[in-house]
């Protein structure tokens, strides 16, 4: 099973974060990753993973994914002055708001698959 969660707002969207507290994953190979403009960004990665990734596994000990990761993300035009804080604003040019980094994203896949086909 594959878990993930856009960053809205600094935080997991709530659906995605509601799935993480009501489902069961006992025996269940799981990997998670959260997509958000932060972890594409080269001096922001760290704080994306590390609040958006890492703190809010912390909140779940229960859950123990084989896998995780956070990728560079996405932010609608008409939402970058409200969603984009200062660190984000000035660096992202008008016509680049996606920094998703799709090769990197394929790899990870590609590995979680052979993780999940392993017995």
């Amino acid at each position: 099973m594959i878990v993930s969660s856009g960053i809205e707002y600094g935080k997991w969207t709530p659906n995605a974060e509601k799935f993480l507290e009501e489902r069961n994953f006992d025996n269940k190979k799981l990997a998670v990753f959260i997509s958000s403009y932060y972890a594409g960004e080269e001096d922001l990665f760290e704080y994306a993973q590390d609040n958006f990734l890492v703190k809010v596994l912390e909140k779940y000990p229960h859950i123990k994914p084989i896998k995780t990761a956070a990728f560079g993300g996405r932010i609608p035009k008409k939402e970058l002055p409200k969603i984009a804080d200062e660190r984000l604003l000035g660096r992202i040019p008008e016509h680049q708001n996606d920094n998703r980094d799709w090769d990197k994203i394929e790899t990870w896949a590609r590995e979680v698959g052979k993780l999940f086909s392993e017995d």
